[in-house]
C-alpha cells in the first residue's frame, strides 16, 4: 500500500488522546478506534476526494464527484 493510502486510512479512523495527567490514559499511548462502517465510508470518501483533486479537467472532477456522491 502506498504512503498516501496509509495516510488516508489513518485519517479515516478516530484517534483519542488523553492529556498525560488524565487518569483514563493510565500512561498508555494514543489509541486508534475503529468506527466500523463509518470509518470505512470515510476512508472511501477520502480516496474519492484524492482522485478528484488529481483531475485537471473540470468535467472529470464533476463526474467523479457525482458518480460517488461526494460534494467537492
Amino acid at each position: 500500500m502506498n504512503e498516501r493510502i496509509k495516510e488516508l486510512y489513518q485519517q479515516a479512523h478516530m484517534v483519542r488522546e488523553y492529556p498525560l495527567d488524565d487518569p483514563m490514559r493510565g500512561g498508555n499511548p494514543p489509541t486508534v478506534y475503529w468506527g466500523g462502517e463509518r470509518s470505512a465510508e470515510k476512508f472511501a470518501e477520502l480516496i474519492v476526494r484524492e482522485c478528484i483533486a488529481q483531475c485537471n479537467d473540470g468535467d472529470s472532477r464533476y463526474f467523479i464527484a457525482t458518480h460517488f456522491g461526494v460534494e467537492e
